[in-house]
Protein backbone atom coordinates (compact mmCIF):
# COMPACT_ATOMS: atom_id res chain seq x y z
CA UNK A 1 0.00 0.00 0.00
CA UNK A 2 0.80 3.61 -0.18
CA UNK A 3 0.15 5.03 2.60
CA UNK A 4 1.74 8.44 4.42
CA UNK A 5 2.10 9.39 7.63
CA UNK A 6 0.88 13.07 8.96
CA UNK A 7 1.19 15.71 12.13
CA UNK A 8 -0.09 19.22 12.89
CA UNK A 9 2.79 20.31 9.87
CA UNK A 10 0.19 19.20 7.41
CA UNK A 11 -2.61 21.20 9.16
CA UNK A 12 -5.14 22.13 6.64
CA UNK A 13 -3.79 19.41 3.77
CA UNK A 14 -6.53 18.47 1.52
CA UNK A 15 -7.37 15.01 1.94
CA UNK A 16 -9.22 14.84 -1.37
CA UNK A 17 -5.38 15.70 -2.87
CA UNK A 18 -4.40 13.01 -0.75
CA UNK A 19 -6.76 10.52 -2.26
CA UNK A 20 -6.38 11.47 -5.85
CA UNK A 21 -2.61 10.91 -5.63
CA UNK A 22 -2.65 7.39 -4.89
CA UNK A 23 -2.51 7.10 -1.16
CA UNK A 24 -4.26 4.31 0.11
CA UNK A 25 -3.73 4.64 3.92
CA UNK A 26 -2.51 7.71 6.59
CA UNK A 27 -0.93 7.52 9.91
CA UNK A 28 -1.25 10.26 12.38
CA UNK A 29 0.74 11.72 14.80
CA UNK A 30 -1.88 11.22 17.68
CA UNK A 31 0.22 12.03 20.73
CA UNK A 32 2.93 14.17 21.33
CA UNK A 33 4.00 12.36 24.89
CA UNK A 34 0.96 12.22 27.00
CA UNK A 35 -0.62 15.27 25.20
CA UNK A 36 -2.98 14.42 22.02
CA UNK A 37 -1.82 16.33 19.15
CA UNK A 38 -3.85 19.64 17.73
CA UNK A 39 -4.77 17.84 14.27
CA UNK A 40 -5.49 14.17 15.46
CA UNK A 41 -9.25 14.14 15.56
CA UNK A 42 -10.00 16.29 12.41
CA UNK A 43 -7.14 13.85 10.40
CA UNK A 44 -9.15 10.68 11.72
CA UNK A 45 -12.56 11.93 10.82
CA UNK A 46 -10.53 12.86 7.42
CA UNK A 47 -9.82 9.40 6.97
CA UNK A 48 -13.19 8.30 7.96
CA UNK A 49 -15.46 10.47 5.83
CA UNK A 50 -12.69 8.68 2.74
CA UNK A 51 -12.87 5.41 3.55
CA UNK A 52 -9.03 5.42 4.41
CA UNK A 53 -7.58 3.21 6.80
CA UNK A 54 -6.02 4.98 9.12
CA UNK A 55 -3.35 4.42 12.06
CA UNK A 56 -1.90 6.32 15.26
CA UNK A 57 1.26 6.95 16.81
CA UNK A 58 2.90 7.99 19.40
CA UNK A 59 5.90 10.69 19.57
CA UNK A 60 7.50 9.60 22.64
CA UNK A 61 8.96 11.62 25.20
CA UNK A 62 9.47 9.04 28.02
CA UNK A 63 12.80 8.44 29.88
CA UNK A 64 11.41 5.30 32.09
CA UNK A 65 9.24 2.55 31.39
CA UNK A 66 6.75 3.39 33.65
CA UNK A 67 6.37 6.51 31.93
CA UNK A 68 5.83 4.67 28.42
CA UNK A 69 3.47 2.65 30.03
CA UNK A 70 1.46 5.72 31.03
CA UNK A 71 1.74 7.30 27.51
CA UNK A 72 0.03 3.88 26.21
CA UNK A 73 -2.62 4.38 28.62
CA UNK A 74 -3.07 8.12 26.68
CA UNK A 75 -3.39 6.10 23.69
CA UNK A 76 -6.10 3.97 24.63
CA UNK A 77 -8.08 6.79 26.12
CA UNK A 78 -7.46 9.11 22.72
CA UNK A 79 -9.00 5.78 20.74
CA UNK A 80 -11.90 5.12 23.03
CA UNK A 81 -11.81 0.87 22.29
CA UNK A 82 -11.74 1.77 18.54
CA UNK A 83 -8.87 -0.12 17.16
CA UNK A 84 -7.13 1.35 13.73
CA UNK A 85 -6.67 -0.54 10.57
CA UNK A 86 -2.96 0.57 10.15
CA UNK A 87 -2.23 -0.09 13.93
CA UNK A 88 -0.34 1.94 16.92
CA UNK A 89 3.43 2.77 16.56
CA UNK A 90 5.86 4.16 19.31
CA UNK A 91 7.89 6.40 17.62
CA UNK A 92 11.31 6.31 19.38
CA UNK A 93 13.98 7.82 17.72
CA UNK A 94 16.35 9.66 21.00
CA UNK A 95 19.72 8.09 19.64
CA UNK A 96 20.96 8.30 23.56
CA UNK A 97 24.52 9.80 21.81
CA UNK A 98 22.25 13.35 21.41
CA UNK A 99 19.60 12.75 24.08
CA UNK A 100 19.57 16.20 26.38
CA UNK A 101 20.51 14.55 29.17
CA UNK A 102 22.94 11.92 28.97
CA UNK A 103 23.67 10.99 32.34
CA UNK A 104 20.08 9.67 32.27
CA UNK A 105 21.54 7.10 29.83
CA UNK A 106 24.59 6.44 31.27
CA UNK A 107 22.67 5.37 34.85
CA UNK A 108 20.38 3.60 32.82
CA UNK A 109 17.26 5.23 32.80
CA UNK A 110 16.74 6.10 29.18
CA UNK A 111 16.09 2.26 29.06
CA UNK A 112 15.10 2.24 24.72
CA UNK A 113 14.14 -1.34 25.09
CA UNK A 114 12.34 -1.10 28.29
CA UNK A 115 10.22 1.53 27.10
CA UNK A 116 9.32 -0.07 23.83
CA UNK A 117 8.17 -3.18 25.71
CA UNK A 118 6.32 -1.00 28.31
CA UNK A 119 4.05 0.47 25.91
CA UNK A 120 3.26 -2.33 23.52
CA UNK A 121 2.56 -4.36 26.64
CA UNK A 122 0.42 -2.25 28.21
CA UNK A 123 -1.55 -1.73 25.08
CA UNK A 124 -1.81 -5.51 24.02
CA UNK A 125 -3.07 -6.46 27.77
CA UNK A 126 -6.10 -3.72 26.83
CA UNK A 127 -6.52 -6.13 23.37
CA UNK A 128 -4.35 -3.41 21.07
CA UNK A 129 -1.70 -4.49 19.13
CA UNK A 130 1.06 -1.74 18.69
CA UNK A 131 4.90 -1.59 17.44
CA UNK A 132 7.58 0.34 17.20
CA UNK A 133 8.78 3.14 14.60
CA UNK A 134 12.37 3.38 14.60
CA UNK A 135 15.06 3.54 11.36
CA UNK A 136 18.72 2.28 11.14
CA UNK A 137 20.71 3.18 13.06
CA UNK A 138 18.14 2.96 16.43
CA UNK A 139 17.65 -0.83 15.92
CA UNK A 140 21.29 -1.18 15.11
CA UNK A 141 22.96 0.55 18.02
CA UNK A 142 20.50 0.73 21.10
CA UNK A 143 17.08 -0.66 20.33
CA UNK A 144 17.67 -4.74 21.60
CA UNK A 145 15.18 -6.37 19.42
CA UNK A 146 16.04 -9.93 20.54
CA UNK A 147 14.53 -9.19 23.77
CA UNK A 148 11.60 -8.17 22.12
CA UNK A 149 8.77 -10.21 21.47
CA UNK A 150 9.02 -12.08 17.92
CA UNK A 151 5.53 -10.78 17.14
CA UNK A 152 6.35 -7.20 17.36
CA UNK A 153 6.01 -5.48 14.25
CA UNK A 154 8.67 -2.82 13.02
CA UNK A 155 7.99 1.02 10.69
CA UNK A 156 11.25 1.06 9.64
CA UNK A 157 12.73 4.58 8.79
CA UNK A 158 15.21 4.85 6.07
CA UNK A 159 15.43 7.20 3.39
CA UNK A 160 17.50 5.04 1.17
CA UNK A 161 16.62 3.99 -2.54
CA UNK A 162 16.93 0.14 -1.11
CA UNK A 163 15.34 -1.08 2.72
CA UNK A 164 18.36 -2.45 4.04
CA UNK A 165 15.92 -4.03 6.75
CA UNK A 166 17.31 -7.47 6.93
CA UNK A 167 20.21 -6.29 8.30
CA UNK A 168 19.52 -4.62 11.53
CA UNK A 169 16.10 -6.85 12.50
CA UNK A 170 14.39 -10.08 12.60
CA UNK A 171 10.89 -8.84 13.44
CA UNK A 172 8.12 -8.47 11.47
CA UNK A 173 8.48 -5.37 8.87
CA UNK A 174 4.81 -3.78 8.50
CA UNK A 175 6.03 -0.89 6.54
CA UNK A 176 9.22 0.99 5.22
CA UNK A 177 9.47 5.08 5.06
CA UNK A 178 11.54 5.39 2.19
CA UNK A 179 11.43 9.54 1.91
CA UNK A 180 10.09 12.70 3.77
CA UNK A 181 10.34 14.72 0.78
CA UNK A 182 7.47 13.20 -2.09
CA UNK A 183 4.88 15.48 -3.12
CA UNK A 184 1.24 15.86 -4.02
CA UNK A 185 -0.92 17.89 -6.11
CA UNK A 186 -2.12 20.89 -4.07
CA UNK A 187 -0.09 20.32 -1.24
CA UNK A 188 3.70 22.48 -1.61
CA UNK A 189 5.87 21.23 1.29
CA UNK A 190 7.23 17.78 1.45
CA UNK A 191 5.31 14.34 2.85
CA UNK A 192 6.71 11.18 4.34
CA UNK A 193 5.73 8.36 2.08
CA UNK A 194 5.68 4.57 3.11
CA UNK A 195 5.48 1.50 1.40
CA UNK A 196 3.31 -0.76 3.80
CA UNK A 197 2.97 -4.06 3.93
CA UNK A 198 0.91 -5.21 6.56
Amino acid sequence: MKVIDISDWQEGINFDDIVNAGVEGVIIKALNGQSPTACVYDFVEECRKRGLPWGVYCYTHAWTPDEARVEAQSMLNLLGGETPALGIWYDIEDDPNTLPNPVKWLTGVADPTGRCSAFISELNAAGQSAGIYAGYYALRDYIATSELADYVPIWYNQYNATCDYSEVCRLPLAGWQYTSNDRIDGWDWGLDMNEWYM
